[in-house]
């Protein structure tokens, strides 16, 4: 439908910094364009006289008429070759040898040069739920973000592959600020050098990560059967202790493994 991905879903790893753009990007303009309707028009009456032409030729045999045959004939290929549907919150940018030539932001049915290459890209708004990130201290956060893209040929010119760029922005700014306020200006910015365009950068769910909420479901428990008087001040018992809480909860929190379900040979 579109050439821009969807965002992958979040690594859950230690945020890093957003990779640069690319330093030569095109400014984005508008293709010369034409209602799709008169260029259908134009090649119904150039094919209508191609074909007279060419009969007159058959007739004939003009070298005249057949020129006119010809011309009327390639006139009309190029007239359909340039006819394109331009659907509702879709860009189409055009390149040719790997050149920029222009954005058609006309809906419905446009002429435009059939030489240069469509790339359509998606202009609606767009919703995506990134994480858990792993941030600050063992602590992981899930974000809500809302985004579409803004300037097309920006988007398919600055980075590889835009839609990963605002991924890696988003782990980035997750690692650095707190607030939907703070996160939204930090993603935003970054993401207007792609031609993106971010409206906010919510936090829906922080929790800690796994061997933090781990460590402190043992702490809780050896406080606990202390308090009671079922756990004595001997190191060696709460040591042992310790232990046999972080494996018995470790246990607990990985999933069942799959059972095997290969074939022979």
């Amino acid at each position: 439908m579109t050439t821009t991905p969807a965002v992958p879903a979040a690594r859950e790893d230690t945020a890093r910094t957003s990779p640069e753009p690319r330093p030569s990007v095109p400014e984005e303009r508008p293709a010369r364009t034409l209602p799709g309707w008169g260029a259908v028009l134009v090649a119904a009456l150039a094919g209508a006289v191609a074909l007279a032409a060419l009969v007159r030729v058959a007739a004939t045999g003009s070298r005249p008429a057949t020129g006119l045959a010809l011309g009327c004939g390639l006139l009309a290929v190029y007239a359909v070759a340039g006819v394109q549907r331009v659907r509702p919150g879709t860009a189409h940018v055009l390149t040719l040898a790997g050149r920029y030539r222009g954005t058609v932001r006309r809906a419905g049915l446009v002429w435009a040069d059939p030489l240069p290459r469509r790339v359509p890209v998606d202009l609606a708004l767009r919703h995506w739920r990134g994480g858990p990130f792993v941030v600050g201290e063992g602590e992981r956060v899930s974000l809500l973000v809302v985004w579409q893209v803004a300037a097309p040929a920006r988007a398919a010119f600055a980075v590889e592959n835009a839609a990963d760029y605002l991924c890696d922005a988003v782990e980035a700014a997750a690692g650095a600020v707190r607030g939907e306020s703070a996160l939204t200006e930090r993603v935003a910015a970054d993401a207007a050098a792609v031609g993106l365009k971010v409206h906010t950068v919510r936090p829906l769910h922080t929790a800690p990560a796994p061997h933090v909420a781990l460590l402190d479901a043992v702490e809780r428990t050896v406080t606990g059967l202390t308090a009671r008087g079922l756990l004595g001040d001997d190191p060696s018992e709460r040591r042992a202790m310790v232990r046999a809480l972080t494996v018995a909860l470790t246990a607990k929190s990985e999933p069942p493994r799959p059972a095997w379900q290969g074939g022979v040979g």
